[in-house]
């Protein structure tokens, strides 16, 4: 199991807080949710599916959570085709590039 951290989910409404987590619950690689001070965990499995793992890129992107490079850990050669094309919505924000300096 991997955890995944969502760090200060900001929530505009009850019904808001409700549907993230209700979504949450929909992906099938979600295990289990924690949380802890103003994270939530969720713990995922090793390998996610492709519709658990859109599901969790959506997730993100859509509460703008911080930390999406979480889920560059899920890329294998089955996925890698989709998952790092570089026209993708989420790319920058999962593989950022690395500055020669650093």
């Amino acid at each position: 199991m991997i955890s995944i951290f969502c760090n200060r989910v900001e929530f505009y409404s009850q019904n808001d807080e409700a549907s993230f987590f209700d979504f949450v619950g929909r992906i099938d690689a979600v295990d289990s949710i924690a949380g802890m001070g103003d994270t939530i965990h969720l713990h995922v499995v090793d390998q996610p599916s492709e519709e658990s793992l859109r599901d969790l890129l959506a997730l993100f992107h859509r509460y703008r959570l911080p930390k999406m490079t979480q889920l560059s850990q899920f890329k294998n050669r089955k996925n890698q085709k989709w998952f790092t094309d570089t026209d993708a919505y989420w790319h920058k924000k999962v593989f950022p590039v690395k500055s020669k300096n650093a």
